[in-house]
């Protein structure tokens, strides 16, 4: 039994690693604030926007790109074009542990890729 956990262990780990998040749907109307000036009105687009983490080994890259390209297709009904591509940093964030040597200090951020797709 015990042979069979590292393996299960694993693909539920890949599994999540391979996920990309929609942001916006194309055709989304925009949600207007009560606070909102009167004159303000809800806007439409026809633009989408699709994310995935854009690190790590290539072949998961690779299969989050993968996946958001299906979820794209799955939304569209399989018709759409790609608008614009842009990669964005995350602000980095600084995490201190303590050791038996005294403190370590390590920063990390994160890059994604944001899709901007359009239904045709």
């Amino acid at each position: 039994m015990k042979y069979f956990i590292v393996p299960i262990a694993t693909i539920i780990f890949l599994s999540g690693c391979t996920s990309a998040d929609i942001l916006r749907k194309p055709g989304e109307v925009s949600k207007q604030s009560q606070y909102a000036p009167q004159n303000e009105t809800p806007k439409a687009n026809n633009i989408g926007i699709m994310r995935y983490l854009n690190e790590g080994a290539e072949f998961v890259r690779e299969a989050r790109r993968e996946d958001a390209y299906k979820k794209m297709y799955n939304l569209c009904n399989g018709k759409y074009e790609l608008v614009d591509e842009a990669d964005s940093e995350t602000t980095p964030t600084t995490f201190i542990n303590e050791t038996s040597t005294g403190f370590t200090a390590q920063t990390l951020s994160s890059t994604y890729t944001y899709i901007y797709f359009r239904c045709t």
